[in-house]
């Protein structure tokens, strides 16, 4: 995703803030500079490359962003103290720039943008200066020079203010850097998860960047720093161009996204095939308990030495422990003669902010003491500074050379035990974390427990496995299909500690609710015609078979979330939820305020429609006096509708596009129901806005994949591409139940399956019900409308139908087609013996058309509950436009297999919820 926090919406960068801060701490410093003083930086502007006309990867000066919050090459910004007054000065407009890289930020729109007083051209610098006679900043270089004869550069006592204010981060700042964090954890788990398929290490330097740019951070707080085997004893291996290979068994990736001019700093290390070697993990277990010694420790008011110092205290004493120290000296001995000095040669942490190695650390690189030399901070933690916590052990030979052959040093160490951890290299656990005002917050959560890297690593080489399986195995459950009904029972059964066996005829994930390539869609419904010349790559076209959304705070996304399936994947949310009505599209109001300004009404309907949302939105279990004389489990929605006076094409669009009834048999039916679908479709509008439908990036296909995932991660078993030749069963007749399945890699045995309706056709029946869908290829978003995606719902009675006509867009910002096209998949339940001519309500109001494809889908379910013959099957996905009724069948299935509802971990709130990223 490329939104950021949804805590910073409608807030502004707090740039006159951190001015105010910064004359605080002139104040302090030196009040005399500080009166009447003028603070004037200059921000970068774009530089070509030497005999070129290609220009450099442009950053920002970070002393001009934290006065301005402004990221536009070529602008200044000017604090005069006296006024309090704050002037952003944005570079000059140029004609001829603007016809290579369009208009750019306007006056208006910059004051709007930022937190400054006024906003002025760069014309207008040098006049202001001389008003000011003589301004601070921090260095005279060639994007000031002009101007260089009012200004004071390189002043120490300006230089600290700036410096002191930057340190302690407010609560704007920590939400950035929360955010990169969080961007950073997902790439970290990318990384992990990759590098079962990944040979180089520039391969998993690209993984990490691919995800973090997915993300929307197009910057890297500082080059990636991934290495493998013995490299890793090298603490800034940035090459990044060795082969991964089993022999070298460790990798270290040290990697930062950076959000808005702030950066994150996180260090993961694993094994290379998933199992730790027994050297590789005491020394991972020893700095892990370097790291938790220091958080112990971690509290304002403490200087960081003391962190550090005690760091290297708990590696002496694990050394000791494994023997690589000689056990005749005491931990103290070995303290007093630096003798951990080369084994953790760099500091603790360091401050973390807009820099990855921030301001006002105080490091003092000059100091003699090997263990101090090269700490970053030097000072007292307080309340608001952000700081890594990086312990670290290596083994180089460059650094150990000279202690070896030297009897000193030597005689601490016994050879012989190092000998065995050289192939290690060195590993690193670093975090981002917090200082608070009683202890300290992480900001990082991607996991850093070696069973659970372990449990990673180990199930996505079960994941990618396919061949060369050992089929004579017992399992506790087969799952047969990986659609999504099946991956999220596998998922959840994985994760109870059951032994799963997944399997698909398919060679690829998501049976009927996949999402396809190009190639793939024409040759399922088109293999004898010709396909139009469409740009783009085959692979840029992802097409669900089946057309659905995820309701925002629909119990699917609750799934994802709690499962925490949301890590491999992303979110986009769905612009819109639209319905027709009386030959127009209109927004569907979620609530009063929303039907006050609806155009579906006239302004009576609309005063009922309030009083209506409002009885909704009020009623209260605990107080009859909301009930307005109702009982929502005696009562009709028929009774209710009437109760308020509502039109019948306003019962129309609350049935059945907020409620998302398919039919009206709802309205003689008790009321509770329709109550409880009308709250959902309102708190989901209200979870991110806009609409109440959200998306994953790259089509559907990718939910039964991330659940398939999770199923790996807990020891399931994928194979696909796998017919299954033989279902095997035990007993007879009424006794006769599910015993296994044969396919051409062997035998598998378990007591229950789980599988679609298409690999058990005699235990199915048909539902009388067929789903037609049709697949359009469009050039242009929805006529009227112009937006990037939506949901249209156009009600059964608004077309003389018994069922509603569903309409599902999107287009290349959800990465499903190419840039310049609109994907548009119509579907309803089949009425007619002309079902295509039933569709073209939906035609008319989508326009042209570069070409569709359709298809028809008859409806099945079980005849069974599958208790007494152990095969558990699922239905076949209806039309409805969202996923409820799936997870309802999730939720069956699951309680038939193990006699007990589904519970789910507690639903994070909304800042925990960031595995959403940002919707």
């Amino acid at each position: 995703m490329t939104d950021g926090p949804k805590s910073l919406e409608g807030r502004k960068y707090p740039a006159k803030k951190h001015a105010q801060n910064v004359l605080a701490h002139l104040q302090t410093k030196n009040l005399t500079k500080s009166k009447d003083a003028v603070f004037f930086i200059s921000g970068e502007d774009l530089v070509l490359y030497k005999y070129c006309d290609q220009t450099q990867p442009f950053r920002q000066n970070r002393y001009f962003y934290y006065l301005s919050g402004c990221n536009i090459p070529g602008s200044h910004v000017l604090y005069d103290t006296a006024k309090d007054k704050l002037v952003l000065y944005l570079p000059d407009v140029d004609k001829e720039d603007i016809m290579w890289s369009g208009l750019p930020l306007s006056k208006e729109e910059a004051l709007e943008k930022y937190d400054v007083d006024e906003v002025k051209y760069a014309a207008d610098v040098e006049e202001d200066l001389i008003q000011a006679k003589k301004a601070y900043t921090t260095d005279v270089n060639t994007f000031n020079d002009k101007f260089k004869s009012y200004l004071v550069g390189g002043d120490e006592d300006f230089f600290y203010a700036l410096d002191e204010s930057r340190l302690i981060k407010d609560d704007y700042e920590i939400e950035l850097m929360k955010h990169a964090a969080k961007i950073t954890d997902n790439c970290h788990h990318a990384v992990m998860s990759a590098l079962p398929i990944e040979t180089k290490e520039t391969h998993i330097h690209a993984e990490f960047m691919y995800h973090a740019l997915r993300q929307g951070a197009k910057n890297q707080s500082y080059d990636p720093i991934c290495c493998s085997g013995e490299t890793c004893s090298t603490l800034h291996w940035v090459k990044n161009d060795g082969d991964i290979t089993p022999e070298k068994r460790s990798v270290l990736i040290d990697a930062g996204a950076e959000w808005e001019c702030y950066a994150s700093d996180v260090t993961r290390c694993f094994p290379v095939n998933g199992d730790w070697s027994k050297e590789h993990l005491e020394i991972y277990n020893l700095v892990l308990k370097m790291q938790s010694a220091a958080y112990d420790l971690m509290k304002p008011g403490v200087d960081w030495e003391v962190l550090h110092l005690t760091a290297h205290k708990v590696l002496i004493e694990g050394f000791l422990q494994l023997g690589i120290f000689k056990s005749e000296y005491s931990v103290d001995e070995l303290f007093k003669a630096k003798a951990s000095a080369r084994f953790f040669p760099h500091g603790l942490g360091h401050v973390l902010g807009m820099d990855t190695h921030d301001v006002a650390g105080n490091a003092n690189y000059s100091d003699p003491d090997p263990l101090l030399c090269y700490l970053r901070i030097r000072r007292k933690l307080q309340t608001g500074m952000v700081v890594t916590n990086e312990p670290g052990c290596y083994f180089s030979p460059f650094l150990l050379e000279d202690v070896l052959n030297n009897p000193e040093s030597a005689k601490y160490i016994n050879k012989d035990v190092l000998d065995k951890y050289w192939y290690v290299g060195g590993v690193r656990i670093e975090d981002d974390v917090l200082i608070t005002e009683n202890g300290y917050e992480i900001f990082t959560e991607i996991t850093k427990d070696p069973e659970e890297i372990s449990k990673i690593l180990s199930s996505i080489y079960n994941y990618h496995r396919t061949t060369h399986f050992a089929m004579d195995e017992d399992y506790d459950v087969i799952v047969l299909g990986t659609g999504l009904t099946e991956c999220v029972l596998s998922g959840i059964l994985s994760v109870e500690g059951k032994k799963v066996l997944h399997i698909d005829r398919q060679d690829f994930y998501g049976g009927e609710s996949a999402s396809l390539n190009l190639s793939q869609l024409y040759s399922k419904f088109k293999p004898s015609s010709q396909k139009p010349e469409l740009k783009g790559r085959d692979r840029d076209w992802c097409v669900d078979l089946i057309p659905k959304f995820l309701m925002a705070n629909g119990e699917l996304t609750n799934i994802l979330v709690s499962t925490d399936v949301t890590r491999y994947m992303e979110f986009k949310q769905i612009a819109a939820s639209y319905v027709y009505r009386n030959g127009r599209i209109a927004k569907v109001p979620s609530n009063a305020k929303e039907a006050l300004a609806s155009t579906l009404m006239g302004i009576f309907e609309k005063r009922r429609m309030k009083r209506f949302l409002e009885f909704i939105q009020n009623y209260d279990e605990e107080n009859a006096s909301t009930h307005q004389g109702f009982d929502l489990d005696k009562n009709t929605m028929n009774e209710i509708y009437s109760y308020f006076g509502l039109e019948s094409g306003t019962k129309d669009f609350i049935g059945h596009a907020m409620a998302l009834w398919s039919t009206d048999d709802y309205l003689n039916e008790v009321a509770r129901p329709t109550y409880e679908r009308i709250l959902l479709y309102a708190s989901s509008v209200a979870k991110y806005g806009k609409s109440p439908y959200i998306y994953p990036l790259y089509g559907l296909g990718e939910l039964p994949q991330g659940f398939a995932r999770l199923s790996a991660i807990y020891g399931g078993t994928y194979m696909l591409d796998t017919p299954i030749d033989e279902v095997l069963y035990e007993g007879e007749g009424a006794d006769k139940k599910f015993a296994g399945v044969v396919t051409k890699e062997g035998k598998a045995k378990a007591p229950i399956v789980i599988a679609d309706p298409t690999y058990f056709p005699e235990n199915v029946k048909k539902t009388g019900a067929k789903v037609i869908r049709a697949i359009c290829i469009l050039d242009h978003p929805v006529p009227g409308v112009e937006l990037d995606s939506l949901q249209l719902i156009i009600p059964q009675n608004q077309v003389g139908r018994k069922h509603d006509i569903y309409v599902a867009v999107l287009s290349d910002v959800h990465c499903v087609v190419p840039k310049g096209y609109y994907m548009a998949i119509v579907s309803t339940i089949i009425e007619t013996d002309a079902p295509h001519v039933e569709l073209e309500p939906a035609f008319k109001l989508l326009g042209p058309r570069i070409d569709t494809l359709m298809g028809i889908a008859e409806l099945y379910e079980p005849i069974d509950d599958g208790t007494k013959n152990g095969i558990y099957i699922s239905k076949s996905y209806d039309a409805s436009s969202h996923f409820e009724s799936t997870t309802d069948d999730v939720k069956d299935i699951y309680f038939r297999i193990t006699g007990k509802p589904l519970e789910l971990k507690k639903r994070p709130t909304a800042e925990e919820e960031e595995a959403l990223q940002g919707l």
